[in-house]
């Protein structure tokens, strides 16, 4: 292979290391906050931060309107100027807090969200600062500047635990938690401001807003499903278990969901080269991606299903005992389903069939949402955790048929490994062992 046909596998796998290097600083941060809820709260109290947590979380996502994916894919383009996309983003989350804040507001006013007005004010409390935040860290994936993209999302939970910490052992309780969780929001927001500082202010361009939601509704139909999907077992398991039931289960998703890291990683250092790459090269980066993303996954939940019990036990506490089961269940359906990740940038990016995404997420969902009805009423938050992998599954092949009609590749290019995958995750390890040594 040419140095030219390397550059790009070898820029997608510096992005994508930085990325997970990341995303590995934020899951520390992230576990070690969900036990200092766990261990401050107990079962019942940990249900409800998640469940809240989790809310709000699809409110920012929700209220995105797709934009920040925009960005990702046209910033380094040098279509529009940095001001102009910076004052978009502004705008763009101005409109979603907007929509996100009466949404939430009329559907509790017409009694249809069981939830106590303190509870709704938290789940909206950090949308305008997540917005601000997701809008700009796409401009910075757009315009490959993955230091940036990654300081501002590591920052939020790098300050969520320390205020968890601080504010649990002085105001204590359930609001102390989601203060903390609210506050590392404003700080990745202004942490973004600030590293977008020298971009300047343009006026409205009406070309770049049009563009940008024309784009941005369809990734937001997506994204939409695609969020119900991840997060729907969650409420299944509250309906099933009640607050301690939901506490359980949001332990067993957390681990499980550390296998979507480095897939999440390679979609994200993906995106902005298979926007440009030609038809041929981009479905050979893919592939290699797919490859990438499962063995490691399937790896690491040989690891976790081995670790779950004693990991539970010293992490959480005993009590949280009952999330093993779960766990244990949802690891097949986790494995197959990090190929999506990677997938989604070859749908957003090359191919520009966003809507592949939604047609994947919706049968996941159906299917999901269909198993848990039939086995959760007779196992448990056990049978929910089997219902949501057994739909993850069969929607995974079809994306994978999807895949490989658009690509051209054929399967074994997408699942069977080879041995420069290998080279090619640790070339960025050695490369960086070098210039320490030669340092």
């Amino acid at each position: 292979m040419s140095e030219a046909g390397e550059s790009k596998p070898m820029a997608i796998g510096h992005a994508a290391l930085l990325t997970f290097a990341a995303q590995i600083a934020q899951l520390a941060a992230g576990t070690i906050n969900g036990i200092l809820v766990a261990r401050l709260l107990g079962p019942a109290g940990k249900g409800v931060v998640a469940l809240v947590m989790l809310s709000g979380s699809l409110a920012v996502t929700f209220g995105g309107l797709g934009v920040g994916m925009y960005y990702g894919c046209v910033a380094g383009r040098g279509q529009f100027s940095r001001a102009a996309l910076r004052s978009n983003a502004i705008l763009c989350a101005a409109l979603g807090t907007f929509l996100m804040t009466g949404l939430g507001l009329s559907l509790w006013c017409a009694g249809v969200l069981p939830v106590t007005g303190a509870e709704l004010a938290w789940v909206l409390a950090p949308v305008p600062f997540g917005l601000v935040m997701r809008n700009f860290a796409g401009i910075f994936q757009g315009e490959g500047r993955f230091g940036q993209y990654n300081a501002v999302l590591t920052a939020m939970w790098l300050v969520i635990p320390l205020a968890t910490l601080s504010l649990g052992l002085t105001m204590g309780g359930v609001s102390a938690a989601l203060a903390a969780w609210c506050l590392g929001h404003v700080v990745a927001a202004l942490l973004a401001s600030w590293l977008l500082r020298g971009a300047g202010v343009a006026s409205m361009d009406l070309r770049l807003l049009r563009s940008a939601l024309a784009f941005g509704v369809a990734v937001w139909s997506v994204q939409l499903v695609g969020e119900t999907n991840l997060r729907f077992d969650n409420y299944v398991a509250a309906l099933v278990g009640g607050a301690e039931g939901a506490g359980y289960y949001s332990v067993a998703v957390s681990i499980t969901n550390l296998l979507f890291h480095l897939p999440a990683a390679i979609g994200t250092g993906a995106l902005p080269h298979l926007a440009m790459a030609s038809g041929e090269e981009a479905a050979r980066l893919t592939g290699m991606g797919c490859r990438i993303s499962l063995w490691t996954s399937a790896g690491f939940a040989l690891i976790a299903a081995l670790l779950a019990r004693p990991m539970i036990r010293l992490l959480f506490g005993a009590e949280f005992e009952p999330a093993v089961v779960p766990l244990l269940w949802l690891l097949p359906g986790v494995v197959a389903y990090a190929l999506a990740h990677v997938t989604t940038s070859y749908f957003y990016g090359q191919a520009g069939r966003p809507m592949l995404n939604g047609l994947v997420a919706l049968i996941s969902l159906v299917l999901g949402l269909a198993a848990c009805a039939v086995l959760a009423p007779r196992f448990g938050l056990a049978g929910v955790a089997a219902g949501v992998s057994s739909g993850r599954i069969i929607a995974i092949a079809v994306n994978l048929w999807l895949f490989t009609r658009l690509s051209r590749c054929s399967l074994a290019e997408v699942l069977l490994p080879r041995a420069s995958d290998l080279a090619l995750v640790l070339a960025p390890l050695r490369r960086l062992w070098l210039e320490e040594k030669s340092a």
